[in-house]
Protein backbone atom coordinates (compact mmCIF):
# COMPACT_ATOMS: atom_id res chain seq x y z
CA UNK A 1 0.00 0.00 0.00
CA UNK A 2 1.54 3.69 -0.92
CA UNK A 3 1.88 5.75 2.01
CA UNK A 4 2.20 9.50 1.11
CA UNK A 5 3.67 10.53 4.21
CA UNK A 6 4.37 9.22 7.61
CA UNK A 7 5.11 10.45 10.73
CA UNK A 8 6.31 9.31 13.69
CA UNK A 9 5.05 11.17 17.28
CA UNK A 10 3.82 10.65 20.95
CA UNK A 11 1.99 12.89 22.60
CA UNK A 12 5.01 14.72 24.46
CA UNK A 13 7.13 15.88 21.23
CA UNK A 14 10.08 13.95 20.39
CA UNK A 15 12.85 16.50 21.19
CA UNK A 16 16.28 17.45 18.84
CA UNK A 17 18.32 16.00 21.46
CA UNK A 18 16.68 12.59 22.06
CA UNK A 19 16.29 12.01 18.11
CA UNK A 20 20.09 12.92 17.85
CA UNK A 21 20.96 10.42 20.30
CA UNK A 22 18.55 7.43 18.57
CA UNK A 23 20.82 8.29 15.61
CA UNK A 24 24.07 8.07 17.24
CA UNK A 25 23.00 4.49 19.06
CA UNK A 26 21.49 3.29 15.44
CA UNK A 27 23.87 1.83 12.94
CA UNK A 28 21.39 2.23 10.08
CA UNK A 29 21.41 5.54 10.26
CA UNK A 30 23.21 8.88 9.96
CA UNK A 31 22.95 12.41 9.43
CA UNK A 32 22.79 14.43 6.46
CA UNK A 33 23.92 18.24 6.88
CA UNK A 34 22.33 20.13 4.31
CA UNK A 35 22.61 24.07 4.80
CA UNK A 36 19.79 25.95 4.70
CA UNK A 37 17.54 23.50 6.16
CA UNK A 38 16.12 24.02 9.86
CA UNK A 39 15.31 20.24 10.61
CA UNK A 40 17.74 17.22 10.67
CA UNK A 41 17.79 14.53 8.02
CA UNK A 42 18.80 11.40 9.07
CA UNK A 43 19.78 8.79 5.93
CA UNK A 44 18.54 4.96 6.76
CA UNK A 45 20.15 2.30 4.56
CA UNK A 46 18.55 -1.04 4.04
CA UNK A 47 19.83 -3.85 2.56
CA UNK A 48 19.49 -2.86 -1.04
CA UNK A 49 20.69 0.22 -3.49
CA UNK A 50 17.27 1.16 -3.75
CA UNK A 51 16.18 1.04 0.51
CA UNK A 52 18.13 4.15 1.72
CA UNK A 53 15.45 7.14 2.59
CA UNK A 54 15.14 9.96 4.62
CA UNK A 55 13.94 10.36 7.85
CA UNK A 56 13.18 13.82 8.81
CA UNK A 57 12.88 15.57 12.26
CA UNK A 58 10.90 18.57 12.74
CA UNK A 59 8.75 20.15 15.77
CA UNK A 60 8.79 17.34 17.65
CA UNK A 61 8.20 14.57 15.14
CA UNK A 62 9.68 12.37 12.56
CA UNK A 63 8.88 12.11 9.12
CA UNK A 64 8.95 10.65 6.03
CA UNK A 65 7.41 10.41 2.42
CA UNK A 66 6.66 7.63 0.13
CA UNK A 67 8.51 5.17 2.07
CA UNK A 68 9.03 2.05 0.71
CA UNK A 69 8.01 -1.50 2.85
CA UNK A 70 11.50 -1.78 4.08
CA UNK A 71 11.90 1.92 5.61
CA UNK A 72 8.09 1.41 7.16
CA UNK A 73 9.38 -1.39 9.03
CA UNK A 74 12.24 0.39 10.13
CA UNK A 75 9.93 3.13 11.34
CA UNK A 76 7.89 0.83 12.94
CA UNK A 77 11.02 -0.74 14.77
CA UNK A 78 11.76 3.55 15.80
CA UNK A 79 8.65 4.12 17.34
CA UNK A 80 8.55 0.85 19.68
CA UNK A 81 11.89 2.04 20.80
CA UNK A 82 10.88 6.12 21.44
CA UNK A 83 7.42 4.51 23.01
CA UNK A 84 5.89 6.35 19.93
CA UNK A 85 3.28 5.71 17.04
CA UNK A 86 3.05 6.15 13.38
CA UNK A 87 0.40 8.06 12.19
CA UNK A 88 -0.10 9.01 8.45
CA UNK A 89 -1.01 12.69 6.19
CA UNK A 90 -4.60 12.30 7.12
CA UNK A 91 -4.06 12.24 10.88
CA UNK A 92 -4.99 8.46 11.45
CA UNK A 93 -2.88 6.01 13.16
CA UNK A 94 -0.69 3.68 10.85
CA UNK A 95 -1.66 0.93 9.74
CA UNK A 96 -5.05 1.78 8.59
CA UNK A 97 -7.69 0.22 7.50
CA UNK A 98 -8.42 1.92 3.57
CA UNK A 99 -11.77 2.04 2.02
CA UNK A 100 -12.42 -0.12 -1.04
CA UNK A 101 -12.49 2.82 -3.68
CA UNK A 102 -11.42 1.86 -7.15
CA UNK A 103 -10.72 4.66 -9.24
CA UNK A 104 -12.95 5.32 -11.89
CA UNK A 105 -12.87 4.35 -15.69
CA UNK A 106 -13.46 8.39 -16.66
CA UNK A 107 -10.64 9.64 -14.26
CA UNK A 108 -8.22 6.51 -15.48
CA UNK A 109 -8.66 7.53 -18.81
CA UNK A 110 -8.30 11.61 -17.85
CA UNK A 111 -4.54 10.68 -16.05
CA UNK A 112 -3.19 8.69 -18.72
CA UNK A 113 -4.04 11.41 -21.01
CA UNK A 114 -2.02 13.59 -18.81
CA UNK A 115 1.06 11.05 -18.62
CA UNK A 116 1.23 11.65 -22.65
CA UNK A 117 0.99 15.02 -22.30
CA UNK A 118 3.76 15.25 -19.73
CA UNK A 119 6.16 12.77 -22.58
CA UNK A 120 5.82 15.23 -24.86
CA UNK A 121 6.69 18.44 -22.81
CA UNK A 122 10.15 19.51 -21.95
CA UNK A 123 11.44 18.80 -18.42
CA UNK A 124 15.20 19.29 -17.70
CA UNK A 125 17.96 16.26 -17.65
CA UNK A 126 20.33 16.13 -14.90
CA UNK A 127 23.05 18.54 -15.52
CA UNK A 128 26.34 16.34 -17.08
CA UNK A 129 26.75 15.32 -20.12
CA UNK A 130 25.74 11.71 -19.95
CA UNK A 131 22.71 13.55 -18.16
CA UNK A 132 22.00 15.45 -21.54
CA UNK A 133 22.80 12.70 -23.98
CA UNK A 134 20.14 10.49 -22.21
CA UNK A 135 17.68 12.83 -22.70
CA UNK A 136 18.18 13.60 -26.20
CA UNK A 137 17.90 10.14 -26.59
CA UNK A 138 14.35 10.33 -24.02
CA UNK A 139 13.35 12.84 -26.63
CA UNK A 140 13.95 10.52 -29.92
CA UNK A 141 12.15 7.75 -28.08
CA UNK A 142 15.16 5.34 -27.30
CA UNK A 143 14.67 4.71 -23.73
CA UNK A 144 16.60 1.65 -23.52
CA UNK A 145 19.91 3.71 -24.34
CA UNK A 146 19.17 6.49 -22.35
CA UNK A 147 18.25 4.28 -19.34
CA UNK A 148 21.75 3.12 -19.82
CA UNK A 149 23.51 6.36 -19.58
CA UNK A 150 20.95 7.29 -16.56
CA UNK A 151 22.39 4.45 -14.69
CA UNK A 152 26.00 5.18 -15.38
CA UNK A 153 25.49 8.86 -14.35
CA UNK A 154 23.50 7.37 -11.34
CA UNK A 155 26.28 5.28 -9.62
CA UNK A 156 29.11 8.22 -10.57
CA UNK A 157 26.53 10.27 -8.31
CA UNK A 158 26.61 7.88 -5.61
CA UNK A 159 30.41 7.27 -5.61
CA UNK A 160 30.52 11.20 -5.11
CA UNK A 161 27.63 11.50 -2.68
CA UNK A 162 26.76 7.80 -1.03
CA UNK A 163 24.25 9.21 1.46
CA UNK A 164 22.00 10.88 -0.85
CA UNK A 165 19.83 10.64 -4.24
CA UNK A 166 19.36 12.94 -7.17
CA UNK A 167 15.28 13.30 -7.53
CA UNK A 168 15.83 14.33 -11.13
CA UNK A 169 17.70 11.39 -12.16
CA UNK A 170 15.65 9.04 -10.14
CA UNK A 171 12.74 10.59 -11.60
CA UNK A 172 14.13 10.00 -15.15
CA UNK A 173 14.99 5.99 -14.95
CA UNK A 174 11.18 6.19 -13.38
CA UNK A 175 10.83 7.44 -16.60
CA UNK A 176 12.70 5.33 -18.85
CA UNK A 177 11.22 2.06 -16.88
CA UNK A 178 7.98 3.05 -17.81
CA UNK A 179 8.25 3.54 -20.86
CA UNK A 180 9.62 0.34 -21.50
CA UNK A 181 7.00 -1.15 -19.35
CA UNK A 182 9.10 -2.41 -17.08
CA UNK A 183 6.45 -2.11 -14.19
CA UNK A 184 8.24 -2.85 -11.13
CA UNK A 185 11.29 -1.20 -11.43
CA UNK A 186 9.82 2.03 -12.84
CA UNK A 187 7.23 2.63 -9.39
CA UNK A 188 10.67 1.81 -7.21
CA UNK A 189 12.56 4.66 -9.02
CA UNK A 190 8.80 7.15 -8.71
CA UNK A 191 9.34 6.67 -4.93
CA UNK A 192 12.71 6.96 -4.63
CA UNK A 193 12.40 10.17 -6.73
CA UNK A 194 9.79 11.65 -4.65
CA UNK A 195 11.20 10.23 -1.15
CA UNK A 196 14.61 12.25 -1.98
CA UNK A 197 12.88 15.20 -4.45
CA UNK A 198 9.80 16.33 -2.17
CA UNK A 199 11.86 18.14 0.62
CA UNK A 200 14.28 19.89 -1.86
CA UNK A 201 15.37 19.36 -5.43
CA UNK A 202 11.96 18.90 -7.21
CA UNK A 203 9.93 21.57 -8.01
CA UNK A 204 6.40 21.59 -7.97
CA UNK A 205 5.48 20.98 -11.14
CA UNK A 206 7.82 17.88 -11.59
CA UNK A 207 6.71 16.59 -8.50
CA UNK A 208 3.45 16.80 -9.94
CA UNK A 209 4.62 14.88 -13.06
CA UNK A 210 5.81 11.74 -10.88
CA UNK A 211 2.89 11.79 -8.83
CA UNK A 212 0.84 11.47 -12.14
CA UNK A 213 3.12 9.16 -13.57
CA UNK A 214 3.45 6.35 -10.49
CA UNK A 215 -0.57 6.89 -10.54
CA UNK A 216 -0.46 5.64 -13.93
CA UNK A 217 2.04 2.91 -13.22
CA UNK A 218 -0.01 1.36 -10.11
CA UNK A 219 -2.91 1.59 -12.07
CA UNK A 220 -1.46 -0.91 -14.89
CA UNK A 221 0.00 -2.61 -12.25
CA UNK A 222 -3.68 -3.23 -11.03
CA UNK A 223 -3.60 -1.66 -7.52
CA UNK A 224 -6.49 0.78 -8.28
CA UNK A 225 -6.74 1.94 -4.41
CA UNK A 226 -3.33 3.29 -4.50
CA UNK A 227 -3.25 4.49 -7.75
CA UNK A 228 -6.52 6.93 -6.66
CA UNK A 229 -4.36 8.26 -3.35
CA UNK A 230 -1.61 9.29 -5.82
CA UNK A 231 -3.67 10.85 -8.50
CA UNK A 232 -5.69 12.68 -5.75
CA UNK A 233 -2.84 13.92 -4.14
CA UNK A 234 -1.18 15.30 -7.18
CA UNK A 235 -4.36 17.61 -7.31
CA UNK A 236 -3.60 19.05 -4.33
CA UNK A 237 0.01 20.30 -6.06
CA UNK A 238 -1.28 24.10 -7.98
CA UNK A 239 0.55 23.15 -11.09
CA UNK A 240 -1.17 24.12 -14.67
CA UNK A 241 -2.63 21.55 -16.60
CA UNK A 242 -0.15 19.45 -18.95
Amino acid sequence: MVELSLSIVRDDEIGRDTWTEYVATDPELSFLVIAGFDYDIAVWRGGTDLDIGQLHWRSGQIFTHFPSEPLIAKLVNIADCLDAKIQCRDGLVYPKEYPDCAISRKDAYRYVRRVRRIDGSYMPAPSDLRGDIAFGHISEKRYDEALTRLVDFRRAQIRLYPDGRDGWTEYWIGNCYRNLNILSEAEQYYRSALQWGMPAGLGTDEIYRCLVELGVVLLNLGRQVEARACFDYSDKWNTPEL
